[in-house]
Formats: structure tokens, sequence, C-alpha cells
């Protein structure tokens, strides 16, 4: 898990910078599932609007399931705030 999250944040000061240089106005968003299925688990990392969603189809019909809990969007009010406050 801290890898996936030190490689978001990598990610995300790399494009930050890359954006001020040519002053780009974009954002970015990513959504990173990995799977350890020796520990039988599903590590979800995501950035702005994307989400993860596991699906599976059994003998009891289709299962679906959100793996991302916290969704960062501009139009949420306590994203917002956060993004204001962080400079």
């Amino acid at each position: 898990a801290a890898a996936l999250r030190k490689a978001l944040e990598r990610t995300e000061e790399e494009w930050l910078a890359e954006a001020i240089t040519q002053e780009l106005m974009d954002g970015t968003t990513a959504a990173v599932a990995v799977v350890d299925r020796a520990g039988r688990r599903v590590i979800v990392g995501n950035v702005g609007d994307s989400e993860i969603i596991l699906g599976s189809r059994g003998n009891s019909g289709p299962n679906v399931r959100v793996l991302t809990e916290v969704h960062h969007l501009k139009r949420s009010e306590a994203e917002v705030e956060r993004v204001t406050k962080a400079g």
C-alpha cells in the first residue's frame, strides 16, 4: 500500500511540475489496483474522480462492488476546501 501511495504521489508531483512549465490547466485522474493473490487482497488507489469497481459473475449471478471510497471531485465542497488550504 505504501509503494502504491508513493507512486501516485510521485506521478502527481511530476505532472504538476510539467503542467506549471507548460502552463497547462488540465487535471489528473488515475485508478490503480494491485491484486495480491498470496495475501488474498486487492490494494487500490485513486486520484481525481476515477474509481475502481470489482465485478464477477458466479452461479448466484453478477456481483459488483465499488472498491474506492474517496473521490476527489473538484465540484465537492470538501475537496475545494482541501485544495484551497493546500495552496
